[in-house]
C-alpha cells in the first residue's frame, strides 16, 4: 500500500491491515495515527510514514515479518505496541516522552533501541527482548518494574538522569534474570547511595 499526495485519510483504523499486506509506505503527509491492534498479525514487513505521530495498543504487535519502522515523528505509543514476536533489529524514535507498559515485550530480534528524549519507562518494556544490546536513554528518570528483565545480552545502558528504578529503591526486578554478559550502565551517582547509603536494590542485583 502506498499513499501519495492529495490523501484524505488521516488515521488508519482498527484492524485496518491485520491480513496479508507487506508494505505500508506514507507519502501523503496525512497520517497521523495508527489505531489500536492496526497492523496486528499481520505480515507487514515495512512501515514508513514521517508524518504518524501516535502507534495505538497492539499496533504492531505479532507481526513475524516487520524489519522496518520510519516513524520519525512519534511521539506516543501505546501498550504492547511491538510485544511479540518481529524482526526488528532496531528503532529510534526520537520525539517519544513516556513509554507505556509492555510496548516492546518479547521483541527478540531487537538489539538497538534509542529514544533520546524518553523521559519515563512503564513496566516491563524490554522485558525478555533476548538479543536487546544497546540502550540509549539518556534523559530517563524513572521505569517500572521488570523493565531490562530476561535482556541476556544487554552490553549497553545509558540512562544517566534516571533517580527511580521501579518505583523503590528495593529490587523491583528491572534487570531481573539479565546475566551473561558485562553489562557497562551509565547512572546518576544518586542510585549508589539511595538506599541507606548503599546502592538501588536493583543496581546491587546486578552487582551480585
Amino acid at each position: 500500500v502506498t499513499l501519495i499526495g492529495g490523501s484524505d485519510i488521516s488515521m488508519i483504523n482498527l484492524f485496518a491491515f491485520n491480513s496479508n499486506i507487506y508494505k505500508f509506505i506514507d507519502k501523503s503527509g496525512c497520517i497521523l495515527a495508527v489505531a489500536n491492534e492496526a497492523f496486528y498479525g499481520s505480515h507487514l514487513i515495512e512501515f514508513n510514514s514521517p508524518s504518524v505521530e501516535s502507534f495505538g495498543n497492539l499496533a504492531f504487535s505479532e507481526c513475524g515479518y516487520l524489519e522496518t519502522v520510519i516513524s520519525p515523528s512519534v511521539n506516543s505509543i501505546g501498550n504492547d505496541c511491538f510485544a511479540g514476536y518481529n524482526a526488528l533489529t532496531s528503532l529510534e524514535f526520537p520525539n517519544i516522552i513516556s513509554i507505556t507498559t509492555t510496548a516492546f515485550f518479547e521483541s527478540a530480534s531487537l538489539s538497538t533501541l534509542s529514544l533520546p528524549n524518553c523521559v519515563t519507562f512503564g513496566d516491563e518494556v524490554c522485558s525478555k527482548c533476548s538479543n536487546l544490546q544497546t540502550v540509549n536513554l539518556p534523559l530517563l528518570t524513572s521505569m517500572g518494574t521488570s523493565c531490562f528483565s530476561y535482556c541476556d545480552n544487554l552490553t549497553t545502558l545509558n540512562i544517566g538522569n534516571c533517580t527511580d528504578l521501579g518505583g523503590s529503591v528495593l529490587n523491583n526486578y528491572v534487570f531481573f534474570n539479565t546475566f551473561g554478559q558485562t553489562i557497562t550502565i551509565t547512572i546518576p551517582s544518586d542510585l549508589m547511595t539511595c538506599n541507606g547509603g548503599n546502592p538501588d536494590g536493583d543496581i546491587q542485583y546486578l552487582q551480585a
